[in-house]
């Protein structure tokens, strides 16, 4: 950890020639500062306002988490790069303020269209709305233009949504008035009641046991569907409303993306094991996503089936080249589909998601303490006796001391080491679910990490 303190200590030195107080954090891998603001008002829904100061911490050696006040919490992460006064590092904090305020005002436009008035919270940084529900406080709730966060009073009262996606729900551009909209979410919200209400007793599925020999790298059994998640992308694949819905009748999680974009901006928020992808996305190709999925943080070899219109053969030589996992022809059979999904992810060919060797405390749901040897997107290597039977959710607490934030994480043992010579013994987790906004957070710091040179990749 000798070169983790002497970047942070870097770090700290440029902070200082910038004239922003520092202070490190308990466990010595980030600062937390204050960066004191000049007097121009910052603009927002809520009309604007001056703020004195705004404190924040780092995110490995490159950029820094607004923390508070909480307007601030809301923005990306600030680069550092090519920051050299508080002046600079101001100038950035603008500029992200003024582009999310923008944002707003486009997601304002677009219920305005409606017939819709949205009231601002947060200091103007989320737009809400009411439901049209018996409680007046269910409200849906616009961080952008183009998404709605459920609420969680109303119809979803006392229910747990077993994954983070399922808060939330596409603005249709197909709405042309506020009854189109308040009835299209009130059936959304009734047909969501339903099934979380059918999925309350174990929140996930219990997968088979897998035998002590995976960990000498012996063929896996197939897990349980129940929580594995599919990304279906493309103008076709995106709209294809009931082959989602079948997918998840059959026990995935589904998200669908009309564009490659949005499909990279999905991946920041939350991990999928398996893509389905239109060959033609607007202005982009099914082929070229591949590559840039890639390219994510984090993201080894997610394996990618391309969908056509009609068979081709060049595509599916060329899909074959780049490293598709598949490609198939439209129509899709849900059954089919499926059996395909189920082969492809119970694989382990190659390995979806890169692996840091990285320290985590960890606290366990009996209350014992341990800590992470390796971490990545979906899962752990934690240092620790497991009590409980292979393939049974167990919920931990994973401490991240950089943000300062606990995270709330189900984990699925799926394989186990014991202790030999000098080395340790512990257990192999499958992240299963995530505490709200846990995970967005977790993908946040991990993407820190892959760019940080305190971390190296190991196979």
């Amino acid at each position: 950890m000798a070169d983790a303190a002497t970047t942070l200590s870097d770090l700290a030195a440029r902070f200082a020639e910038m004239g922003v107080p520092v202070e490190r954090l308990p466990g010595g891998r980030s600062l937390r500062g204050e960066l004191r603001l000049s007097a121009a008002p910052f603009a927002s829904l809520a009309g604007s306002h001056r703020y004195e100061k705004l404190y924040f911490s780092t995110i490995g050696a490159t950029q820094i988490k607004c923390l508070s006040p909480l307007p601030f919490f809301f923005l990306p992460l600030i680069a550092l790069g090519g920051c050299s006064s508080a002046a600079d590092l101001e100038a950035r904090v603008r500029a992200a303020f003024a582009l999310r305020e923008r944002n707003l005002r486009v997601a304002a436009q677009r219920l305005a269209q409606l017939g819709i008035v949205g009231s601002a919270e947060a200091g103007g940084q989320v737009l809400a709305f009411p439901l049209g529900h018996d409680d007046t406080r269910a409200a849906l709730r616009m961080l952008d233009a183009n998404r709605l966060i459920l609420p969680g009073r109303g119809p979803l009262a006392s229910l747990r949504a077993s994954a983070p996606e399922q808060r939330s729900v596409r603005f249709d551009p197909d709405w042309t008035c506020a009854s189109d909209a308040e009835i299209g979410l009130t059936e959304h919200l009734e047909r969501l009641r339903g099934r979380l209400a059918s999925e309350r007793a174990p929140l996930i599925v219990a997968a088979a046991s897998i035998p002590q020999r995976l960990a000498r790298g012996r063929s896996p059994q197939p897990r349980a569907r129940s929580g594995r998640r599919i990304l279906l992308v493309g103008p076709h694949l995106g709209r294809s409303a009931a082959l989602a819905r079948r997918l998840e009748q059959l026990g995935f999680r589904v998200r669908a993306e009309f564009s490659a974009h949005e499909a990279l901006e999905a991946f920041h928020q939350h991990s999928f094991e398996l893509v389905f992808a239109d060959t033609h996305i607007g202005r982009s190709e099914g082929l070229e996503l591949i590559s840039d999925l890639r390219a994510l943080p984090g993201v080894e070899n997610v394996p990618v089936v391309l969908v056509d219109e009609h068979l081709r053969e060049p595509v599916r030589e060329a899909a074959r080249s780049v490293g598709a996992a598949g490609y198939i022809v439209q129509p899709l059979d849900a059954e089919r589909v499926a059996a395909g999904v189920d082969r492809i992810l119970s694989s382990r060919a190659r390995r979806r998601f890169s692996r840091l060797p990285w320290r985590l405390s960890v606290r366990l749901d009996d209350g014992r303490g341990a800590f992470t040897t390796s971490v990545a997107r979906l899962g752990a290597f934690i240092g620790a006796e497991w009590s409980a039977p292979e393939g049974a959710v167990q919920r931990c607490e994973i401490e991240l001391p950089e943000l300062g934030r606990v995270l709330a994480v189900e984990t699925e043992g799926i394989y186990r080491v014991e202790p030999a010579g000098a080395g340790a013994g512990g257990v192999g987790v499958l992240f299963r679910g995530f505490g709200e906004r846990d995970e967005a957070a977790w993908i946040t710091y991990l993407a820190e990490l892959f760019a940080s040179p305190l971390a190296r990749v190991t196979d």
